[in-house]
């Protein structure tokens, strides 16, 4: 990976990394240590999830199945509907080989409304991928990753995945594609 080459990025020997977020001006630039350098940062996680080999292993850790390949990978997708909507921007937008999508997201401070971003994020992705006069059974199966750095429950797992269940029947799974992954 050559950072150096990267907009946004440059790199200063004994210095850091220098970055510059995404619509910021050049006074809007951070330099980190290189001690201080960790996949939580911004700039490394996208760096290294644009790493096809990289990222290909990570969806088939996280499916569980080997995926062929990843097709696209997106840094920093911008999903706006409408002018009026609240729009998003996915960290790292992620389209596989079998046609599932992805939003892999870094979450490095504590939100108590973490839940209902997750099911905003969801539904952009949804949006993203529904056209007028489509058909419902077109829509791809859609993965929203959260990446925490503290256990957003307290309870000592280091994964917790939701899928829409029946209250009344527990053992009742509605299979509608929509994965959600802290």
């Amino acid at each position: 990976m050559n950072m150096g080459k990267t907009k946004g990025a440059s790199l200063k020997p004994g210095e850091g990394l220098r970055y510059q977020d995404a619509g910021s001006s050049d006074e809007g630039q951070k330099i980190y240590p290189w001690n201080d350098i960790r996949l939580s940062n911004d700039y490394t996680f996208c760096k290294a999830l644009e790493d096809q080999r990289f990222c290909t292993r990570l969806v088939s850790e996280i499916l569980g199945y080997q995926v062929d390949h990843v097709e696209i990978i997106e840094p920093h997708r911008t999903v706006q509907k409408s002018i009026s909507a609240k729009g998003v921007q996915l960290d790292v937008y992620v389209k596989d080989s079998d046609g599932n999508v992805y939003d892999f997201e870094m979450q490095v401070a504590a939100v108590s409304d973490l839940p209902r971003r997750l099911r905003y994020y969801s539904s952009m992705l949804d949006l993203e991928h529904t056209e007028r006069g489509s058909h419902y059974e077109e829509m791809p199966d859609a993965y929203v990753v959260f990446f925490c750095l503290r256990d957003p429950f307290g309870l000592g797992r280091r994964r917790y995945t939701f899928l829409p269940q029946c209250q009344e029947d527990q053992s009742l799974v509605m299979e509608n594609g929509q994965h959600q992954i802290l």
